[in-house]
């Protein structure tokens, strides 16, 4: 599934200077489709070009992106984009409008898929690595889950998620955890993909959870950093 590449930056008009070169943290949404949110880390560069990453619920990996940036008038914006996500390649064109302190819009992938944007300049990046325990409420059944969460290498603000179900069923995954807490991911559990989304308070360790696994099962989740 294709994901959106969510670029922003202000480019002097008219003799006026660069007003916006830099990382935005930006909040992403499916429009019309799947249901699917995320989080993505996007670089605005000084000379034409965009790059960046991103982590939805519906990713199963980190998609990575490139293109290039132009804009007209009142503060809008166009990027023509390249996505790689798993081996595979997709393109599309984004459309928005920005200010210094906050972006919306919206991108188009050349197959119709659309995606929706906002987001605000990054400041702060949340550290939820460590190890958490909680319980998974499914189908009314209470399982207990216990998973290690670390930095993922290639891509700051994603985590790589390992751990048991149950004691016994191997899972493992990435989250992404935005400024304000905000969670979302994917799990596979054994054969079984899951969308993840919640919130977290990492200054007190919690998380609640809630998702869906690929048979349509909803389930919901509160875990404790230890």
């Amino acid at each position: 599934m294709k994901r959106i590449l969510i670029i922003l930056g202000i480019y002097g008009l008219c003799g006026f200077a660069y007003a916006q070169v830099g990382t935005w943290e930006v909040q992403i949404k499916n429009i019309g489709g799947a249901k699917e949110t995320g989080t993505g880390y996007f670089s605005i560069n000084g000379n034409g070009t965009v790059s960046g990453y991103s982590l939805t619920t519906l990713t199963f990996g980190v998609p990575t992106y490139s293109g290039t940036w132009s804009t007209g008038a009142k503060g809008q914006i166009l990027v023509m984009f390249s996505e790689s996500l798993n081996g595979q390649n997709a393109t599309g064109t984004f459309v928005g409008k920005f200010s210094t302190k906050s972006l919306k819009g919206k991108a188009t992938f050349d197959n119709g898929v659309m995606y929706s944007f906002n987001g605000k300049p990054l400041s702060t990046i949340l550290d939820a690595a460590g190890n958490w325990t909680g319980t998974v409420k499914e189908s009314g059944e209470t399982v207990v889950e216990s998973f290690t969460v670390t930095s993922n290498p290639d891509f700051v603000g994603i985590f790589d998620v390992s751990g048991l179900i149950g004691g016994s069923v191997i899972a493992t995954g990435q989250v992404v955890t935005a400024s304000n807490g905000t969670v979302s991911g994917y799990s596979i559990e054994g054969s079984v993909e899951n969308t993840i989304s919640g919130k977290a308070n990492l200054s007190k360790g919690t998380l609640t959870t809630k998702g869906v696994d690929q048979n349509g099962n909803k389930f919901t989740g509160k875990f404790f950093k230890h």
